[in-house]
């Protein structure tokens, strides 16, 4: 289902978009394709959101909660229902793209690009059926617009209202309460809905559909006392965050840390270890300073030494040991080690 006309070109992974490739990312293709991850616990919002998307004015969702709530994970949600095909019959054929608003401001620091996205949005309402997800929506209605990009709540407006493109936004309440009173033209558009955290027990339901995924990434096994760990001690930890996105966070800081564990690797195997970990400093580097050249070169580099890592554990046959278990004793380690280094109360 690949994007017609100029936006084709707009669309892919969202990993680049110095040239204006992959700005969007295309949620229902990937929902297509597997390679979202599940979301469980969330039917009740879901419903809410598909309801708004279905009026006939302000059918705009603005999902109001705090960091990893689950507001990205609910609109995920949508795209996969969207490609099941269960849902009502004036969204079945919708796709869901997604952009951040720090995406769209990189991209737009000129008048040139700027008047290429307006013109972009204002038209591809005609052409396609699609639901728009912009997160960070607030961070693009500030009172000071020193660039043109940074007038990026005009143009969605206009999109929404003229070229009657659907938008759902993300935003934390305080911050989308700042961005009405200084782009009053906000409230008119949007319907807001508020994602609450999840308690401990759908917390736990969310980390055990998401433990798959989190296995395959780290390829280590999450014993259940490592997930009943995460909940409960993530609740004392990142504070500024909520379940069950701090206990994900919790669990993926575990994983990546039992892999420091390995210490009877053959030696062309660690060498490799240490070019991915430079390689990966690099690529983090090069997309926070908006060095997208290098970020690609840089990522194409990561996927060859990912590629050469796998050559070498076949060859030494370590794919034939069964990957570690990550258990309590491990969630426990590094919380000690964030209290340690991070200065944790």
């Amino acid at each position: 289902m690949a994007p017609p006309g100029a936006l084709g070109a707009f669309v892919g992974s969202g990993a680049n978009f110095q040239n204006g490739a992959s700005l969007f990312i295309d949620l229902t293709q990937k929902a297509q394709n597997s390679e979202l991850e599940p979301v469980v616990e969330r039917d009740r919002e879901l419903d809410a959101m598909i309801e708004v998307l279905c009026k006939r004015e302000r059918r705009n969702p603005m999902l109001l909660g705090e960091h990893g709530a689950g507001k990205t994970a609910l609109v995920e949600a949508l795209a996969q229902r969207i490609a099941e095909g269960r849902v009502p019959q004036s969204l079945a054929q919708m796709r869901v793209l997604a952009v951040t608003t720090d995406a769209l401001s990189a991209w737009t620091p000129t008048r040139e690009r700027f008047e290429t996205l307006a013109q972009l949005l204002g038209t591809i309402g005609n052409s396609l059926n699609l639901i728009l997800f912009v997160d960070g929506l607030q961070g693009a209605a500030g009172p000071s617009r020193k660039t043109p990009g940074q007038d990026l709540a005009g143009v969605l407006k206009f999109a929404m209202q003229v070229a009657e493109v659907r938008c759902i936004g993300a935003a934390l309440q305080k911050d989308y309460e700042v961005a009405c009173e200084s782009y009053s033209g906000l409230e008119k558009v949007f319907q807001t809905l508020h994602v609450k955290p999840l308690d401990g027990a759908g917390a736990m339901a969310a980390l055990k559909a998401r433990r798959e995924g989190l296995e395959k990434f780290h390829q280590v096994k999450f014993a259940d006392d490592a997930l009943e760990c995460a909940v409960q001690r993530a609740d004392g930890y990142l504070a500024e965050k909520v379940l069950p996105g701090k206990a994900l966070e919790l669990l993926d800081a575990v994983g990546a840390a039992v892999k420091l564990q390995v210490s009877d690797e053959p030696e062309e195997i660690i060498e490799v270890r240490k070019r991915l970990s430079s390689i990966e400093q690099r690529l983090a580097s090069s997309i926070a300073n908006h060095e997208f050249e290098k970020a690609r070169f840089y990522s194409d580099e990561e996927r060859k030494e990912q590629n050469n890592l796998l050559r070498l554990r076949e060859k030494h046959g370590l794919n034939d040991f069964p990957p570690l278990t990550v258990g309590r004793d491990d969630v426990e380690r590094i919380i000690a080690k964030w209290a340690q280094y991070l200065y944790i109360p």
